[in-house]
């Protein structure tokens, strides 16, 4: 068969011409990724924290450890992790509203198509 003749597959189409069903998959597979990097980034949030922590109690063995926890709370550096986890979490949840909003279309879809089988019947009797 050739190229010409190959049906184009489904990723070859624009977004907007691929099934309901294919972006709604899409969609979900790039909401789960962007959740687990989330949800890495809070896991992960303690452990960054001790780090931080660690590095000045090194500078300063005699300083108390709520004072270092104070300290790293305040800084730039933690600032940074906390927006970056906080933006992690936005872009996992603008994925999962396109989700929804991809159901939304699925319902709409499916409630119009059975308006016209109705119609159909409908007209048949009347």
């Amino acid at each position: 068969m050739s190229d010409q003749s190959r049906p184009a597959s489904v990723s070859d189409m624009p977004e907007h011409e691929r099934p309901l069903s294919e972006q709604w998959r899409i969609v979900s597979k790039e909401h789960v990724r962007l959740d687990a990097e989330a949800d890495l980034l809070r896991e992960l949030r303690d452990a960054n924290l001790e780090r931080l922590k660690l590095a000045l109690l090194d500078e300063d063995p005699k300083m108390s450890d709520a004072k270092a926890e104070r300290l790293v709370k305040a800084g730039a550096e933690w600032e940074t992790y906390i927006r970056g986890m906080v933006a992690a979490r936005e872009k996992a949840n603008l994925q999962k509203a396109k989700m929804k909003w991809i159901e939304i279309r699925i319902w709409e879809q499916n409630s119009e198509q059975a308006n016209v089988r109705n119609e159909r019947r409908l007209n048949r009797w009347g």
